[in-house]
């Protein structure tokens, strides 16, 4: 398994986020500080992920709590061209979306986009306990902060697809088109013909690659023609969604589940992170 940390997406931060693992198990009890949104519990379930995996002591807060001593913050906001420096006694660093380039194109060019702090504090989860059992149940949540910002809004996301093909890659998901998701969430398809794709799935394997882009394009036509979602949210939502093991959903649908449950108060947020860790959503 290739590690998150070699990606080129990570490369700016990838020396501060092993800095962190390695100083972790003689830092005493980390402080972990998070907005109370559904980004910051989704960050913060990976790192609790890791040092439960760990055997390490934390505490848990919420913005605007402050803390003493070693902490590690999630921040929001707009993206920050570098990341912010580790800070030693004691141990500290706030994790804040970045700006970075997040491949090359066959031309030499290069392609950036934000990288989210879900994903961050996803590389560092997996540097603190790569073999953790949470760990790497969680490890597919990797791309849901991205998911949940407004790249794929503002049009192609290099870093969400840079991270959501590594993950195929290295087999912790499967990338797959919507007739062949058992409980797929339609919320984000309002004008999707529900009759059509049930069809769809049903005739799903007798097509060849050609009739199911076919199949498709007739299922995007109706929701093309409205404002919401955008082309690139809405090519990810029919083309590309996102299944981890033998699930019958996928991943797009439980983030969006997930949000619809969030409340916006920091016991709804604890509550997220504890389903998560759990396995439970």
């Amino acid at each position: 398994m290739r590690s998150l940390l070699e990606l080129e997406p990570l490369a700016a931060l990838a020396d501060n986020l092993r800095t962190i693992a390695n100083a972790l198990p003689t830092a005493g009890p980390v402080t972990l500080l998070a907005p109370a949104t559904l980004e910051g519990a989704l960050a913060l379930a990976q790192l609790e992920a890791a040092l439960l995996d760990a055997n390490l002591p934390y505490r848990r807060r919420f913005l605007p709590r402050e803390a003493a001593g070693s902490c590690i913050e999630i921040g929001e906001g707009s993206a920050r061209p570098e990341p912010i420096s580790v800070t030693k006694s004691p141990l500290r660093i706030r994790l804040v979306p970045l700006t970075v380039v997040a491949l090359h194109g066959h031309d030499g060019a290069s392609h950036k986009g934000t990288l989210s702090p879900v994903a961050q504090a996803a590389a560092l989860a997996e540097a603190l306990a790569p073999d953790g059992e949470r760990v790497r149940r969680l490890r597919p949540w990797a791309i849901s902060g991205n998911w949940c910002a407004g790249g794929l809004d503002q049009g192609y996301d290099p870093v969400y697809s840079r991270l959501r093909d590594h993950l195929r890659e290295e087999g912790s998901i499967r990338v797959v088109s919507l007739p062949e998701v058992k409980q797929p969430g339609l919320s984000a398809l309002p004008a999707l013909d529900i009759e059509r794709l049930a069809s769809t799935r049903t005739s799903w394997k007798s097509l060849d690659m050609e009739q199911r882009a076919d199949a498709l394009s007739a299922l995007a036509l109706p929701q093309v023609l409205q404002t919401s979602p955008p082309t690139a949210r809405l090519e990810e939502l029919l083309w590309h969604r996102v299944v981890v093991g033998g699930s019958a959903s996928d991943l797009q649908s439980d983030i969006a589940r997930l949000s619809d449950e969030w409340d916006g108060t920091p016991t709804g947020t604890a509550a997220i992170i504890d389903k998560l860790l759990g396995g439970v959503v």
